[in-house]
């Protein structure tokens, strides 16, 4: 029986019995009718606990049918990328643009992938061309990776920071 049919239900028993009450009856009937009252006003009550609870567990529901939606799409990008540990000791995800041709090579932040993130690192701004590594950085985490700019970063290039070199 639906929940909206059970509550109206359960308010005409309880009307009926209320109507019933204040009528001429011995006190055995009446005693029975307060029972009915008492049971229509406990079953009214779980009915709205039901539903308040049906009401949580749809939101619960939809919330990890995203969560799911989340992990099957970062698992689908994520097998784009292979580990690889640079000159420098710093392990990060590297397109596989071999065999991949969508995206231009990059990698990724390894810290956000463990939070199912995938994350771009860029070249920090602040480089001055002197030292022997450059900084890539996590824009969502803000953690840094060192490139040995003779190897590592070589697939990075650009005239901008060609010029700096």
């Amino acid at each position: 029986m639906p929940i909206g049919t059970s509550y109206q239900a359960l308010k005409d028993i309880g009307s009926l019995g209320k109507k019933i009450f204040t009528k001429k009856v011995d006190d055995e009937v009446r005693k029975q009718i307060q029972e009915i009252i008492d049971k229509s006003s406990e079953l009214y009550d779980r009915i709205v606990f039901l539903e308040d609870e049906r009401q949580s567990n749809r939101e619960l529901i939809s919330d990890l049918q995203k969560k799911l939606l989340n992990i099957k799409k970062f698992a689908r990008e994520f097998k784009k990328y292979k580990p690889q540990k640079l000159v420098t000791g710093t392990l990060v995800y590297s397109y596989d643009s071999v065999s991949y041709k969508d995206k231009p090579p990059h990698d990724i932040c390894t810290k956000c992938v463990r939070d199912s993130v995938i994350s771009e690192l860029q070249p920090s701004a602040d480089y001055d061309g002197k030292s022997k590594n450059i900084a890539f950085t996590c824009f969502h985490c803000g953690s840094n990776f060192l490139y040995d700019k003779k190897v590592d970063w070589v697939k990075y290039i650009t005239p901008e920071l060609l010029s700096k070199i």
